[in-house]
């Protein structure tokens, strides 16, 4: 997990470089890794051991705290990936469950998230241009 502006900073990796670009950039340098970008807006991106990159875009979100959204993000996805069959990893799904937990996490005061995976799945079921709280 790599946040895009970390990646910047931690790779030299120029702001102006799509994300795509540079999660294939990460992917040269590391091959056999599984690499997920957080890009803020625009949602977050990974690209497989096979250099398939697969997007999604973020929900959009009341803005009321940043603090902990990204680590909502990994704790999203995480929990998609730690209940998958062997060889059934639905990515593009970890990559929606992090973004809702994410976007969740916004409208949310402080450093607690206190985020149930019903309230995930209302927000991806929603498919609006709103949070609904």
């Amino acid at each position: 997990f790599i946040p895009r502006g970390d990646a910047a900073t931690l790779f030299e990796i120029a702001p102006e470089v799509s994300h795509a670009d540079a999660l294939h950039d990460l992917h040269a340098r590391y091959p056999h890794a599984l690499i997920v970008m957080t890009a803020g807006d625009a949602g977050a991106l990974a690209i497989t051991p096979a250099g398939v990159v697969h997007e999604q875009p973020a929900y959009p979100a009341s803005e009321f705290s940043r603090v902990g959204r990204g680590d909502a993000f990994c704790a999203g996805f995480l929990s998609v990936y730690a209940q998958a069959e062997t060889n059934a990893f639905d990515l593009d799904h970890a990559l929606r469950v992090g973004n809702a937990t994410a976007a969740l996490k916004s409208s949310i005061a402080g450093d607690v998230p206190l985020i149930d995976a019903e309230a995930v799945t209302k927000l991806i079921a929603q498919q609006t241009t709103r949070l609904i709280r």
